[in-house]
């Protein structure tokens, strides 16, 4: 079983994700403050304010503007998501039912496999741009994908 932790300040993707988490083999979880762990994945949602945790994991996901805050994390892989053409995982259309993912670089999922440069159709909630973007990443990424 893989273990994702989620720093978000709102705590609305905590439960958006749990279906996918429990689909994948995944245990998903919010640290507390000042706690020290490891993980395989660290998601970092669009709206997170805080300090960083010290840990270590696999893969982080992360909006490119939070990375100068993770300095205190030590990852493998970072992957960036957002509207930005620099985002290793972006988006190339939207409508209010779905969103298609735009992999712009080869990235890792929890299960190790490599993920080709390529566009993804996904069903999404409605929600702002960047954290609907922020779930449909970490999903996929999770292996919870079509």
């Amino acid at each position: 079983m893989h273990t994702a932790a989620i720093l978000e300040t709102s705590g609305r993707l905590f439960p958006l994700l749990l279906p996918a988490a429990s689909g994948c083999d995944c245990r998903l979880f919010r640290p507390a403050p000042g706690e020290k762990f490891r993980c395989a994945m660290l998601i970092v949602s669009p709206d997170w304010q805080g300090e960083a945790p010290d840990l270590s994991c696999r893969i982080l996901l992360t909006p490119p503007d939070k990375a100068a805050l993770l300095s205190r994390v030590r990852a493998e892989r970072i992957v960036s998501f957002g509207p930005s053409a620099r985002a290793s995982i972006s988006f190339s259309s939207r409508t209010p039912e779905s969103l298609t993912l735009s992999v712009r670089r080869e990235v890792p999922t929890l299960s190790g496999r490599m993920l080709e440069m390529q566009e993804i159709p996904m069903r999404c909630p409605p929600g702002e741009a960047e954290e609907s973007l922020a779930l449909c990443a970490a999903t996929l990424l999770m292996g919870a994908h079509p």
